[in-house]
Parts: structure tokens; C-alpha cells; sequence
């Protein structure tokens, strides 16, 4: 009984820190990169998506455009970002695609070569 008391104790503890911390976020400007030129395909959505965003939470939500080498340059440059929730990638649809592609391909290169992940 006295595990299961502190064991309670302990979730509630952690539902009230994850409750402090939802609350708090984000805690300052959240940088929303799209790695296509201003006006393309995912621009428009992206802007809109930013401004809800910004209505919702009371903090700016900009835009970034970096475009260049078929997307790679905006994707690597949110890829390097500090992993805190305060940059996201909105990116094309064809990326969600070329992911799934590359995935598949490299799975079957790990798969053949008997690559295992320990």
C-alpha cells in the first residue's frame, strides 16, 4: 500500500510539472520554417497555420523562407535547430513522400548488408 501511495504521489507530481511546463510554452518567438520560395505551394497554408498559431498561443510564430537546393538547405537548417519546440518545419507534401522513399530504400540496404541496431 505504501509503494502504491507513493507511486500515485509521484504521477500526480509529474501531471502537475507537465501542467506548469504546458502553460509556459513557447516561451518566447517560435521560428516557423518553410524551405520554399515566398508564394509557393506550402507558403500560403504555412502563413496561415502561423497566424492561428500566434492567435492561439499569444506568442509570435514568423515565418522563415529558405529556399534552395530542392528544399535541403530550409530542411538542414531546422534539422541543426536546438530541439526545444521553438522552430518548426513545414514542409512540402512531396517530402513526406521522399522520406518514405528513402526509408524504404535504406531499410533494404541495412536489411541486406544484415546491418543490426543495438
Amino acid at each position: 500500500m505504501k509503494t502504491f501511495c507513493r507511486a500515485l504521489a509521484a504521477i500526480f507530481l509529474l501531471c502537475i510539472t507537465g501542467m506548469a511546463l504546458a502553460e509556459t510554452y513557447p516561451q518566447r518567438p517560435v521560428r516557423v520554417i518553410m524551405p520554399t520560395a515566398p508564394g509557393g505551394g506550402s507558403d500560403v497554408p504555412g502563413r496561415v497555420v502561423a497566424q492561428k498559431l500566434w492567435e492561439s498561443f499569444g506568442k509570435q510564430f514568423f515565418v522563415e523562407n529558405i529556399p534552395g537546393a530542392g528544399t535541403n538547405i530550409g530542411i538542414g537548417t531546422a534539422d541543426r535547430a536546438k530541439p526545444d519546440g521553438h522552430t518548426i518545419l513545414v514542409a512540402p507534401e512531396e517530402f513526406g513522400a521522399y522520406i518514405m522513399a528513402e526509408l524504404a530504400r535504406w531499410g533494404k540496404v541495412i536489411r541486406d548488408a544484415n546491418i543490426r541496431k543495438e
